[in-house]
Formats: C-alpha cells, sequence, structure tokens
C-alpha cells in the first residue's frame, strides 16, 4: 500500500480545512491501494476533528509570545524527520511547507512527489512564484483557482480539479419547503467579518433595503461581532438578526429557511454553499472569483450576484421564491453530488495515479 503524507500548519480545529480532512479520512475504506497519514506542524486547539484520523500532531512548546521563534527552529527539523520516512505522495496546504519538502527530496535525492493543495482564492491570498513552482503537482479545489494557478506555473506541474469532499446524502432532515408566509427565513453561517473576506455588511446594507419582514439567523463567531451589532442597529434591522454563535450541528438547528446567504469577496470553495445544497436549501452568492461558480446554477438551486451590488442582492433576496428548485430539496441536493465524498474520493484516487504513473489526467 502506497503511503501518502497529508502536511498541515496549525489548525484550530473548528475551520474549513479540518472538515474537509475530516471527511477524506471518514471515506477511505480499507481496500482503497493509498494508505493516508495527517501531520499537523504546529498542533491544534482541539482533536475532536482527529477522531477518525491517523494523525501525528507536532506541538509548540514555549510561551504564546515565544512561538513565532519557536516554528522557525522546529519546522525544517519536522519537516526533516517526515521527509526521510520517503512515502509516495506529499501533499501540503501551506506553500512554505510544501516548497521546503520539494527543495528537501531535491537536496536528498528522495523518491516522493510533492503536491500543493490550496484553500484559498490565489489572488486574494498569494503566494510566490517560487513557491507555485515548488512542487510536482497541484490539487485544486475550484476551477476558478485552476485558472489562477495556470498563470503561475510552468508546463512541467500537473494541476487537477478535485474539488472538496462535502458529505451530500444519508440520513438527513430537509428545512420546511418554501411556503409564502409573512416572513423570509434567511440563514447566513461563517466567521463574522464586517468588510473584510466574508463582507457581512454587505448583506446587512441589502436587508435594510429590502420590503418584506425578514429573519437573519447567523451562526458563528468572530472578532466583528460588535462592530456588525452596532451597524445593524444603525440601519434599523437588529430586531430581525438571531445571533445563534458558533454549534457544532447546526443543519439539525435549522428546521426552517428559505435560503443561505453569501457575500464573500473571495474563498475557496465555500463548503457552506454546498451543505447547504445537501440539505434542501436554495443559496444565494456573490460571484467572488474562485468557488461559487461550480456550485451555484443561476435561478435554478439558487441564484449569483455580482459582488458590491447591493440592489442586485435585493433583488435576488426578493425573488427567492422564483428559484426553480425551492420545493424540491432531493432535487436541490442532488446539484451538489459531484461533490460527494465518493465522488472526491474518485478523483483524488485517479489523481494519485497519474502522478504515480507520470501520466496526466483531464485536469
Amino acid at each position: 500500500m502506497s503511503e501518502v503524507f497529508i502536511i498541515t500548519p496549525f489548525l484550530s480545529g473548528k475551520g474549513g480545512t479540518e472538515t474537509i480532512i475530516k471527511n477524506i479520512f471518514k471515506s477511505i475504506r480499507p481496500e482503497n491501494k493509498y494508505s493516508f497519514k495527517l501531520f499537523v506542524l504546529g498542533g491544534t486547539e482541539t482533536k475532536d476533528w482527529l477522531q477518525e484520523s491517523d494523525f501525528c500532531i507536532k506541538n509548540l512548546l514555549l510561551p504564546k509570545k515565544f512561538k513565532k521563534i519557536e516554528y522557525l527552529f522546529r519546522l525544517p527539523y519536522w519537516i526533516f524527520q517526515i521527509a526521510i520516512k520517503n512515502p509516495k505522495i506529499i501533499i501540503s496546504t501551506s506553500p512554505i511547507i510544501w516548497s521546503m519538502f520539494y527543495w528537501l527530496k531535491k537536496i536528498l535525492n528522495l523518491g516522493y512527489k510533492v503536491v500543493g493543495w490550496y484553500h484559498f482564492s490565489i489572488s486574494e491570498k498569494p503566494f510566490s512564484k517560487f513557491e507555485a513552482n515548488s512542487q510536482d503537482a497541484f490539487f485544486s479545489i475550484s476551477s476558478g483557482i485552476t485558472a489562477e494557478m495556470k498563470e503561475k506555473v510552468n508546463n512541467k506541474i500537473k494541476i487537477f480539479t478535485i474539488f472538496n469532499p462535502i458529505p451530500v446524502n444519508g440520513d438527513i432532515s430537509f428545512p420546511t419547503p418554501h411556503k409564502k408566509t409573512n416572513k423570509l427565513e434567511l440563514v447566513y453561517i461563517g466567521r463574522f467579518d464586517y468588510d473584510k473576506q466574508k463582507n457581512l455588511s454587505e448583506l446587512f446594507t441589502a436587508l435594510s433595503k429590502i420590503n418584506e419582514a425578514f429573519e437573519l439567523k447567523i451562526f458563528g463567531e468572530g472578532e466583528d461581532k460588535a462592530k456588525l451589532s452596532r451597524y445593524a442597529n444603525s440601519i434599523g434591522i437588529s430586531a430581525c438578526i438571531k445571533w445563534m454563535g458558533f454549534q457544532t450541528d447546526i443543519w439539525k438547528l435549522i428546521k426552517k429557511t428559505d435560503a443561505l446567504i453569501l457575500t464573500s469577496k473571495y474563498e475557496g470553495l465555500p463548503t457552506v454553499l454546498i451543505e447547504a445544497l445537501a440539505h434542501g436549501i436554495p443559496v444565494i452568492s456573490s460571484n467572488c472569483s474562485t468557488g461559487p461558480e461550480d456550485i451555484v446554477v443561476d435561478k435554478y438551486n439558487g441564484y449569483l450576484y455580482k459582488l458590491g451590488s447591493v440592489n442586485e442582492l435585493v433583488k435576488k433576496i426578493s425573488k427567492i421564491g422564483d428559484i426553480e428548485l425551492i420545493n424540491e430539496p432531493y432535487e436541490l441536493q442532488k446539484t451538489a453530488m459531484k461533490f460527494s465524498p465518493q465522488n472526491y474520493l474518485l478523483r483524488m484516487i485517479q489523481a494519485l495515479d497519474s502522478l504515480d504513473r507520470g501520466t496526466s489526467v483531464d485536469e
């Protein structure tokens, strides 16, 4: 069985990358030709997301004010320790880490292949061209990132668009299908950013302009909560917002909703849109440069609106009832099937096989 090592820097245990890694390990079967092991270099705040993983955590030991210096010294040693195990393939989410593995294998004449696996829009969170070319292949999580990556790398680096694994079937309960009532039921799930990545102020502004009653349930946490709360109060919508906090099983708490809304300035592949569709919930999203276009089929399972166009967002919210699959939760679920862990694993195994053989597959 060929070994595949997945390497990450510190992860809190609460983010989207952790969910993706957890879903990969849950979908792995004993008959797979590859064995996967996770290395978290820098530790994690909770191990709950690691329960079904084969993992190794490398922790920092010094007080917080010394951690950056400690990391600079420990990281090269950790990478050397892992590299000399010489697995078949090393996959990393960090440009710095994958570059170090790449050049160390050159120095030590080791045989493993290095794969970059970046979870952000490259245009919004860029890395250097040197880092882009310090890998043998790149696993892209969206077609937009694939296009961005092709502009940075030489022709020798293979790019595989494999998306991310999101559970889309099984024992789930759908929210109540859309019925015209006196109030729109809306949901946001994610970090509380005022005008940074998640851009919640744009959603609040749009909601202040719609001509019907609504309730917005907000799940998550973030430093901008107080600022957003003050803004909601200043534009007269604070009574329409319910702050639900961080929840470990959000979807069991969502019994009725008309749509999930995402107003991000950038994403990699927004997991929350896929999860909403998997639970029979239509979505409205900004058309940020990477991610939503792979998920949202405009007017069919939701709407895309032009990022920054509050008036267009207002119109989309007002036309939720016109979404074609609004009353077809199982059909909405089907639109997310390409992201299922089973289909994801097939794409990943195909990409790994291609690297193992030194051939290419359809990107």
